[in-house]
């Protein structure tokens, strides 16, 4: 063979490596990145469909809850009747210490207090009676109240010459749906 063939037969490989490079470079490689892109997007698609099949799981947990804090919602409801007005709940409050022999000598409600899904209505009640008359109350209040609860209470004896006993603060809790309360509010009642 001759020179010029070699150079004919030179021209021709790097021709045909021309070709390759671009073949691959224009076709091949970009087939192979969509590919690889393409399973990446498919492991996040499953993923996705992991965390939506785990949020509509835990909406149906929600639905659930809430269907039966609802239904306890109703039985209060009919426990409790209509929603009183604030001079209507003091009076019933008054009326429930009186029955356990204790003696208010101070009644002071809160502002009501609006929350996510409910209201909440603070009462502190003080006054004189003896230990045991307190404890029932307190006892007594969580059965007669369902919507109300105690936060908290401080009682003190007065020694033995007292016929009372003792003094009391307790305070206290309304908890009611936010139309109610807002219709019963202390310039309504007086």
């Amino acid at each position: 063979m001759s020179v010029g063939v070699w150079k004919i037969h030179a021209g021709g490989v790097a021709c045909v490596a021309c070709i390759g490079a671009a073949t691959y470079g224009f076709g091949v490689r970009p087939v192979l990145e969509r590919q690889s892109r393409h399973s990446e997007l498919q492991v996040e698609i499953a993923a996705d469909r992991d965390r939506v099949a785990e949020a509509q799981e835990k909406e149906r947990a929600l639905h659930a809850e809430m269907d039966t804090l609802r239904s306890l919602g109703a039985g209060w409801a009919e426990l409790r009747g209509e929603p009183r007005t604030l001079n209507e709940q003091l009076a019933e409050l008054a009326a429930f210490a009186e029955r356990h022999n204790l003696v208010l000598t101070t009644t002071r409600p809160g502002e009501p207090e609006a929350r996510a899904f409910f209201t909440v209505r603070r009462i502190s009640l003080a006054g004189t009676g003896g230990y045991a008359p307190c404890a029932a109350f307190l006892h007594d209040f969580v059965e007669a109240f369902p919507d109300a609860t105690v936060e908290g209470f401080e009682v003190k004896a007065q020694g033995t010459e007292n016929a009372r006993g003792a003094t009391f603060r307790f305070d206290l809790a309304w908890y009611a749906d936010s139309a109610g309360v807002e219709a019963n509010s202390p310039g309504e009642s007086g």
